[in-house]
C-alpha cells in the first residue's frame, strides 16, 4: 500500500509539472481526418523536384492538420538543404537545432536521426567544417546507441574525408582505415555498400594528393566486391532498406559502382604512365551508362587529357560547357578551365594557354573568396533581419519560464510537504505498532518466566500426571494440586519404547532443561548420538509427537500445522531464551546474545527473530528498557 501511495504522488506531480511546462496554443488549427493530400509521404515525393510546391503542401498540411509544427519544420529543413535552389542554410542550421532539443527529437530516436542527418547534410553544403565534424561525430555515437553501427561507420568515413580536407591527411586516413578495416569481410549488402562508400571517400582523397599508386588497390577491391555480390546476391541479402528490391535495380548498381572503380583506375594507371592498363579500363570504363553522365563526361575526359588523347578531350569540354549553360561558378568548370590551357600550350598556342590559365586562377580564387564570403553573408543576414525579432522573442519566452518555473516551485514544495508529513505519518504508525508488539512480547516473556513448574519427576512421569489430571473416571480427590502426584511411581519406559508423543515430551524437555539448543551444531546427529536412536526415530518424534496437543509443545508453533520438525523447534527455543537475555541481561551486547543462544551469526538471529515477532531484537530491547 504505501509503495502505490508513494507512486500516486510522484504520478500526480509528474502530470502537474508536465501541464505547466506544456506551451500554450490558442491558435491550434483544427485536423480534418479526411485531407488525406498533404501528407508527409506526398511531400516527401516532390520536394526534391518541386520545392516550391512542397513548401506550399507544408503550410497547408498544418493548417488543416495533417502534419504537426515539429513534422512541418523537419520537412521545411529538409527541402531547403536538398533543393537546388539558395536557402539560407545556416537559418535552416537554427531550426534543426532547435528541434534536436525538443521533445520531437529527445523522446523519438528516427526523429533524432533524421534531424542529425540533415544538421550534417547542412554544414557540409554551407562548407562550415567545423560544425560538419560536430554533428556527424554527434551522429555516429548516437547510431551506436541505438545498435546501428554500419550507419555510425558510414558517418565515421564522412569525418574521416573531412579531416583530409581541413589539412589533417593522415588522422582522416586512418579513420577511413579503421572503417574500410572493419566493414571489409562482411557479406551482408548494407556493410558491403558502406564499405565501397568508404573506400571510394579514400580515393578522392588519395587523387586530391597525387597519391594514385594507392588509389589501384582500393579500386579493384571495389571491383572484387561487386562481382562477388553480382555471382552471390542471395549471401548478401541482410533485408536492409537499401538492399536494391529488383534485379533490374541490383544490375543498375553493380554497373554503377563498376564504372566508377574503372574510372578510377584509368585515370589512377594514366597518371602512373602505365598507358596499357590506363586504355584497357578506359574502354570498360566507356561501356558503362555512367560515362554518359555530367560527372562521368568529366572522369572521362580527365583520363583521356592525362593519356594526351586532346582531340577527344575537346569535344567532352564542350559538350559540358553546353550542358552548364551559364552556371559555370563551380569547381568542374574550373578544371575544364585548366585543361583547355594544358591543351593549349601542348598545341603550341600559349597566348590561348595563358589566357585559360589567368580564367581558371582567378575562377579559383573566386571559388574560395566566394565560400567565405557566402558564410559571412549569411550570418549577418540572420543577425540583421532577426536581431528585433529574437529579442521580442526571448523576453517573451522569459516571461514565460518565469512564470512556470514559480508554478513548478509551488508545486514541487506542496508535493515535497505532503510527502514528507506522509513519510512521518507512517514512519509514526510503524512506530506504534512495533511498540505494541514489543509490549506483548516482553508480557509473554514475564508470562512465561511466572509459570509454575512440576518438581522432581522425569518427563514420563508429567506426561501419565498430565494424563491422570484430564481423565474423567479417577478418584483423586483434586486436579489443581499436581504436587498431589509428585510421588506417584510410574515406571521408567526405556527412549527406544516410547510412543512419538513420549519420546517427543522426553527429547524437548532434555534439549530445554540442558540447553542443548544453544551449541550452534546441535541437531538430529546430537539426540542420536546420546541416545542411541536413529535419525528417523527421532525426526518422526518431532514430526508425529508435537502434533499431538503435547504439553511440552511451544506455544505458537507448529499450532494449525500439525507437524514441527526439530530445526523449527530448536529455533523457536533459541528465540525463547533470547527474549529472556534481552529483557533479563542489559550488559550483554546483541551478537553476544546470538553467540549465547546458539545462532551461528547475528544477522541469522535478526533476521530469525524479526521474521517471528515483526520487530527487531534492538527495537525489542530498546522498548523494554524504556519501560
Amino acid at each position: 500500500m504505501r509503495k502505490g501511495v508513494y507512486l500516486s504522488i510522484i504520478g500526480i506531480f509528474i502530470l502537474l509539472t508536465a501541464a505547466c511546462s506544456a506551451p500554450e496554443n490558442h491558435n491550434a488549427p483544427v485536423p480534418n481526418v479526411a485531407d488525406t493530400l498533404y501528407t508527409e509521404k506526398a511531400i516527401l515525393s516532390i520536394y526534391g523536384s518541386d520545392p516550391q510546391r512542397a513548401l506550399t503542401m507544408i503550410d497547408s498540411g498544418l493548417l488543416v492538420g495533417t502534419l504537426d509544427e515539429e513534422q512541418a519544420t523537419l520537412l521545411r529543413a529538409r527541402v531547403y538543404c536538398y533543393s537546388p535552389d539558395e536557402w539560407p542554410l545556416d537559418t535552416v542550421n537554427q531550426m534543426l537545432e532547435g528541434l534536436l532539443e525538443s521533445d520531437f527529437a529527445q523522446k523519438n530516436p528516427d526523429n533524432r536521426q533524421a534531424v542529425l542527418d540533415l544538421l550534417v547534410y547542412a554544414s557540409r553544403r554551407r562548407g562550415d567544417n567545423v560544425a560538419y565534424l560536430r554533428w556527424a561525430t554527434e551522429k555516429a555515437e548516437f547510431c551506436r546507441q541505438q545498435g546501428e553501427e554500419t550507419e555510425a561507420l558510414r558517418t565515421e568515413a564522412e569525418i574521416g574525408a573531412v579531416l583530409t580536407s581541413m589539412g589533417e591527411v593522415e588522422k582522416g586516413l586512418s579513420k577511413l582505415d579503421g572503417v574500410i578495416g572493419a566493414l571489409d569481410k562482411q557479406r551482408h549488402f548494407n556493410e558491403m555498400d558502406a564499405c565501397i562508400i568508404a573506400l571510394k571517400r579514400k580515393i578522392y582523397v588519395l587523387c586530391d594528393i597525387d597519391r594514385y599508386d594507392e588509389v589501384i588497390p582500393l579500386a579493384k577491391r571495389i571491383v572484387e566486391k561487386i562481382n562477388d555480390y553480382r555471382e552471390h546476391p542471395d549471401d548478401y541479402d541482410d533485408g536492409s532498406f537499401r538492399l536494391p528490391r529488383t534485379e533490374e535495380k541490383r544490375l543498375d548498381y553493380c554497373d554503377f559502382y563498376t564504372s566508377q572503380a574503372y574510372g578510377f583506375l584509368m585515370i589512377a594507371y594514366s597518371d602512373l604512365d602505365t598507358l596499357d592498363s590506363s586504355r584497357y579500363y578506359l574502354a570498360l570504363y566507356k561501356k558503362s551508362e555512367y560515362s554518359n553522365t555530367l560527372v562521368g563526361k568529366m572522369m572521362l575526359s580527365s583520363a583521356y587529357l592525362r593519356l594526351g588523347q586532346y582531340g577527344k578531350v575537346k569535344p567532352l569540354y564542350d559538350e559540358i560547357e553546353a550542358r552548364m549553360g551559364a552556371d559555370t561558378l563551380n569547381s568542374d568548370y574550373a578544371l575544364i578551365l585548366r585543361g583547355r590551357a594544358i591543351m593549349a600550350e601542348a598545341a603550341g598556342n600559349y597566348y590561348a594557354a595563358n589566357s585559360y590559365g589567368k580564367r581558371y586562377n582567378n575562377l579559383k580564387e573566386t571559388l574560395n573568396k566566394q565560400l567565405l564570403e557566402s558564410r559571412a553573408h549569411e550570418y549577418a543576414a540572420r543577425y540583421h533581419l532577426q536581431e528585433e525579432e529574437a529579442k521580442v522573442v526571448a523576453e517573451q519566452q522569459k516571461v514565460k519560464n518565469s512564470r512556470r518555473m514559480i508554478i513548478g516551485l509551488t508545486i514541487f514544495a506542496l508535493v515535497a510537504i505532503g510527502f514528507i508529513a506522509l513519510l512521518l505519518f507512517l514512519r509514526h504508525a510503524i512506530d506504534r505498532k512495533n511498540k505494541v508488539l514489543a509490549e506483548q512480547l516482553a508480557e509473554a516473556v514475564k508470562v512465561k518466566g511466572e509459570r509454575p513448574k512440576v518438581k522432581d519427576m522425569n518427563m514420563v512421569d508429567k506426561l501419565h500426571v498430565d494424563k491422570l489430571i484430564s481423565s474423567d473416571n479417577n478418584d483423586l480427590s483434586t486436579k489443581n494440586d499436581v504436587s498431589t502426584y509428585q510421588h506417584i511411581n510410574v515406571s521408567t519406559i526405556p527412549p527406544d519404547q516410547m510412543s512419538d508423543e513420549q519420546l517427543f515430551d522426553y527429547l524437548s524437555e532434555v534439549i530445554r532443561s540442558e540447553k542443548l539448543f544453544t551449541d550452534p551444531s546441535f541437531g538430529r546427529q546430537t539426540l542420536a548420538e546420546r541416545f542411541h536412536l536413529s535419525d528417523r526415530r527421532i525426526g518422526a518424534a518431532f514430526a508425529q509427537g508435537a502434533s499431538q496437543n503435547s504439553p511440552s509443545k511451544l506455544e505458537g508453533v507448529a499450532e494449525g500445522r500439525g507437524r514441527m520438525s526439530l530445526p523449527t523447534f530448536t529455533r523457536e527455543l533459541r528465540l525463547e531464551y533470547a527474549c529472556q537475555l534481552l529483557t533479563g541481561r542489559p550488559d550483554m551486547s546483541i551478537s553476544q546474545i546470538a553467540a549465547t543462544c546458539g545462532f551461528g551469526s547475528p544477522i541469522v538471529f535478526n533476521r530469525a527473530f524479526k521474521a517471528k515477532h515483526e520487530i527487531t531484537p534492538t527495537f525489542f530491547r530498546e522498548q523494554v528498557s524504556g519501560n
